[in-house]
């Protein structure tokens, strides 16, 4: 029997504040690193999370009660309520520097429940290596957002170490602990709830495998083992059917048991990928401890531990990952399997201290690695945010030229150096130098994950910096001009929400979301008022002194700031439009996101006098000087209605005008306009996808053509 390597003599108070400075040590050094990163990160990029927990965490900061955009919202967990206090800080740089390091110190907290746990296996050495290996893992990119995730892995980190406690030793004190951190781990994340299961199926685990059960199975008859079998299927199809008919979720990611699969391949590639391969093939053979290991309590509590929480967590990818790709996208969810990241580096640094493995577990977990590499998408483009153990590659590609047939011979080699690892303490008669292989094989693991989260930290503050560029200069710039008054967003053909969320984190005075034709984003509420009246009066004034005006809308007031599109007004109440161009993207192409026959913009002049005058309507594709692509124009001039959507449409046409557009082409139509407000439509018929005619341009939009439009009142 091989003993785990422990203190032998008893640990004095004096040897254990000695002991825990190179634990403290390494926690001061790698926070610093990531705290370091964080201010290189200038703002917020991963919407639309960041924007909604800060939204919930200042309401709270300003009100006691969290909120989305003014209306009560009590679904986002204890995360908001911890960052509200730093909200309080004026300068909103500060404020949002401070939340940075606050989730940077939480995240890397994680390595002292970490180290906990492996000291119920190990020495200290050995339980410093997991503590440091649980802490520099790609994942940690997420401690510079506004996320749950610091905090959710800190809590993950602590419930292995209470749960594996609590088996090993069931005191009073540890079941309260365990009970206590199983309650509160579902209200830091969603996601969390598989804690209080996993807690309940580690006893049951434990049990089965390692406490009486096992005897009790071992005595049992044929039938009886059989009859257990039965009931243990039962019981599982019963759990999954309850699950697809109380779960909307759960439900719609049975009706695809394959996409489930891709999703728990591919997340836990990417895993394996940020890793650096070794942990995982290690950390999966060690699910079934060797018999050369001492049969301790500490070693079948965590044994249970850990294999029901690959269990559990990698359900729970599987499903959350086929809702998404049903509902939304096809994702690689890494972030959601990382949670995984302390126990297999115990469970590696356990290999490292006692050199003994499963012959057959090493070779069942080689092969699942296999198959996980086989199954994984790649892409070396860079950073991609659910699944950030995937961007070392990308460096490697930018950096060496690393191919994608590169990069699998790249993982297949180390998963054939990982298994070499796991059985070199079988192969190598010096005890010694095997012992040396495989402490070396995890420091090297750990560097590898060091350069994995370095890699995709430099994307992600890459990412920030290049969007912080795009956004308007001062970032508090509605702020300074309303001076604490609120101001309401207005636009429409809202294709790109980021900037919106941007001037929402930035500038605390923006209040309400609207647009005039249901394409504001969420989170929290949105609005579309009505139009009133043909003089442009909008329904649900909120009474606000401000708005913030975009992409073709104009309200009447005092324009007090511009910043691009974005237009700052003081407005002169009742809120009223002035002139409204709608069907337009904001680079000023009629256009749709999905084939359509035919692509159409609406002018609307709410404040034209009563005497006829001139509108200029210009149409032109010099943005578009590629292969021919004919269009027929119909520009519609008329008085205004409001129409049965409330949104302006021509009453009587009193003017038409046709024409057929094409590449590089240009021109400007001189139209009478009726006396009062008037009415502009342009129809163009066909629309053209740049993507479709020329291969060099990636444009996937369908366009007619970009519309610029001037009134000149009569004289």
């Amino acid at each position: 029997m091989t003993s785990v390597d422990r203190d032998a003599r008893p640990e004095t108070l004096g040897d254990r504040l000695l002991a825990v400075w190179p634990l403290l040590f390494a926690f001061l050094g790698i926070a610093s690193l990531y705290v370091w990163q964080a201010s290189k990160h200038p703002t917020p990029w991963l919407f639309s999370d960041e924007i909604e927990y800060a939204q919930i965490s200042r309401a709270i900061s300003e009100t006691g009660t969290p909120a989305r955009r003014g209306i009560d919202y009590w679904g986002a967990g204890l995360f908001p309520w911890l960052i509200a206090p730093f909200w309080w800080i004026d300068n909103l740089q500060t404020a949002y520097s401070a939340v940075k390091t606050f989730n940077v110190l939480v995240m890397t907290a994680a390595m002292f429940p970490t180290y906990a746990l492996a000291r119920l296996l190990m020495a200290r050495p050995y339980a410093l290596l997991a503590a440091v290996g649980a802490v520099v893992a790609p994942s940690f990119i997420y401690s510079a957002m506004v996320m749950q995730e610091s905090v959710a892995y800190f809590t993950a980190a602590t419930a292995f170490y209470v749960t594996a406690r609590a088996l090993a030793t069931p005191t009073r004190w540890s079941i309260s602990a365990a009970v206590g951190v199983g309650l509160v781990a579902p209200f830091v994340r969603d996601q969390l709830i598989v804690i209080p299961a996993l807690m309940v199926v580690s006893v049951g685990v434990r049990f089965v495998c390692f406490g009486g059960g096992r005897g009790y199975l071992a005595r049992a008859s044929t039938t009886k083992r059989v009859a257990i079998s039965l009931a243990g299927v039962i019981a599982f199809v019963l759990a999954v059917a309850a699950t697809r008919i109380g779960f909307g979720q759960a439900s719609i990611a049975f009706d695809s048991p394959g996409t489930m699969l891709d999703q728990a391949l591919w997340a836990w590639g990417a895993l394996i990928v940020g890793l650096g391969v070794l942990p995982v093939v290690i950390g999966l053979a060690m699910l079934v401890p060797s018999s050369a290991i001492d049969r301790t309590r500490s070693l079948t509590a965590f044994a249970s531990v850990i294999a029901t929480s690959v269990a559990l967590f990698t359900a729970y990818v599987a499903v959350k990952g086929a809702y998404q790709a049903a509902v939304f996208e096809p994702r690689i969810s890494e972030r959601n399997l990382a949670y995984l990241t302390p126990l297999l580096f115990v469970a590696l640094a356990l290999f490292a201290a006692t050199r003994a493995i499963r012959l057959w577990t090493l070779a069942v977990a080689a092969a699942l690695t296999a198959w996980a590499i086989a199954s994984i998408p790649l892409d070396l483009g860079g950073l991609e945010g659910d699944a950030p153990g995937l961007a070392i590659l990308s460096l490697f590609s930018k950096d060496y030229g690393l191919s994608l047939d590169g990069a699998n011979r790249l993982l297949y080699a180390l998963l054939v150096l990982s298994v070499f690892v796991g059985l070199a303490p079988t192969l190598l008669r010096r005890r010694q130098l095997a012992s040396w292989i495989v402490v070396g094989a995890a420091l090297l693991a750990i560097g590898w994950s060091v350069r994995a989260e370095t890699a995709a930290a430099h994307y992600s503050n890459e990412f920030s910096q290049l969007f912080l560029k795009s956004l308007p200069q001062p970032l508090g710039w509605v702020d300074d001009a309303t001076a604490g008054q609120p101001a309401v967003y207005l636009g429409q053909k809202i294709a790109d929400p980021n900037g919106i969320w941007s001037m929402e984190f930035w500038n605390r005075d923006v209040r309400s979301v609207w647009s005039l034709d249901g394409s504001a984003p969420g989170p929290g509420s949105t609005f579309t008022p009505n139009i009133v009246s043909t003089d442009g009066r909008l329904a649900g004034d909120p009474g606000y002194r401000y708005a913030v005006v975009d992409n073709g809308v104009s309200i009447a007031g005092e324009t007090v700031a511009v910043r691009g599109l974005l237009r700052l007004v003081r407005i002169a109440p009742p809120l009223r439009l002035t002139e409204l161009l709608a069907g337009v993207f904001n680079d000023g192409w009629i256009g749709s996101s999905k084939p359509a026959g035919s692509v159409s913009a609406d002018y609307n002049r709410f404040d034209a006098p009563k005497k006829p005058g001139t509108v200029f309507v210009t149409l032109s594709r010099q943005a578009f000087c590629g292969p021919k692509a004919p269009g027929r124009v119909l520009i519609e001039v008329g008085t205004l209605g409001l129409g049965p959507q409330r949104d302006g449409v021509i009453d009587r046409v009193t003017q038409r005008r046709g024409w057929v557009v094409d590449s590089c082409a240009r021109r400007t139509f001189p139209i009478a306009t009726p006396g009062g407000p008037f009415h502009v439509k342009v129809t163009v018929t066909p629309p053209f996808q740049p993507a479709t005619l020329d291969p060099n341009n990636f444009e996937r939009r369908y366009f007619g053509a970009q519309l610029g439009i001037a009134f000149e009142p009569p004289a």
